[in-house]
């Protein structure tokens, strides 16, 4: 429900904002099966159901989806480019859009930060205490899991739609649309495990961990789940298909 009030008023701020008369605005219900939800595995496909909205202002597209991703899983994006339309009755119009993306998945499980046995006797012979060292995970991580695994930011950098509709009643559209883009997208997983990396690093500062044993550095980035992000960690390709049903005003 939040991730829907959401979407609708910012929607309707740019409305405002445009000061001119919408061209085009349409709203209706939306069906989506899409790729990459909570995630850059681009091989989990998830089915979603709910509302899109959109207008045209100043020649540029505006457009906005929530969608329900089931067991209280949301899905939001907001769309701004430009769409080239092809006949009346029966239309095809290809789009070239970018824009932010938010997922909430509540039911994702995060990991804890374990330290293993087998390090805790290495670090034991290093002169570390490994019960302080978990202590301190437990402090610094604890308040932070709780939010950041519920939560994925991401952008579509470009993403090119094709649809396909079908004019009823003059007002009324239904439609079957599918699109690609290319994504950056930050889920809770790993903004965790490179949050674990970074408190890592500040014990590695103040033990000399990595001087002492280098290996003891690697185990335990392995059994807290620490891990560095990169390009390719973030990026990858989202696929879309959808059917719409919508009232152009």
């Amino acid at each position: 429900m939040f991730g829907t009030k959401s979407t609708l008023a910012f929607c309707c701020m740019l409305l405002l904002a445009s000061n001119v008369s919408a061209k085009e605005f349409f709203v209706g219900s939306l069906t989506e099966m899409s790729n990459s939800f909570h995630s850059n595995d681009v091989k989990q496909m998830h089915v979603g159901t709910g509302a899109t909205l959109g207008f045209n202002a100043y020649g540029a597209d505006f457009a906005s989806d929530v969608l329900n991703m089931g067991t209280h899983r949301f899905a939001s994006a907001a769309r701004l480019g430009k769409k080239f339309n092809y006949g009346e009755n029966w239309r095809v119009n290809f789009g070239i859009f970018t824009g932010p993306k938010v997922h909430l998945d509540p039911t994702e499980n995060i990991q804890p930060a374990t330290i293993s046995q087998q390090t805790s006797l290495a670090l034991k012979s290093s002169g570390i205490d490994s019960d302080m060292l978990q202590s301190q995970f437990d402090n610094t991580l604890q308040s932070e899991q709780g939010t950041m695994s519920k939560l994925a930011l991401g952008w579509n950098l470009a993403e090119a739609q094709l649809k396909l509709e079908r004019r009823l009643l003059k007002r009324f559209v239904i439609g079957v649309s599918g699109s690609a883009a290319y994504q950056v997208l930050l889920n809770g997983t790993d903004a965790i495990a490179f949050s674990r990396l970074k408190t890592l690093d500040q014990m590695d500062t103040n033990l000399n961990l990595a001087q002492q044993d280098p290996t003891v550095r690697t185990q335990l980035e392995g059994d807290v789940g620490a891990r560095n992000l990169g390009w390719s960690d973030l990026s990858s390709l989202n696929y879309r298909a959808s059917v719409h049903v919508t009232l152009q005003l």
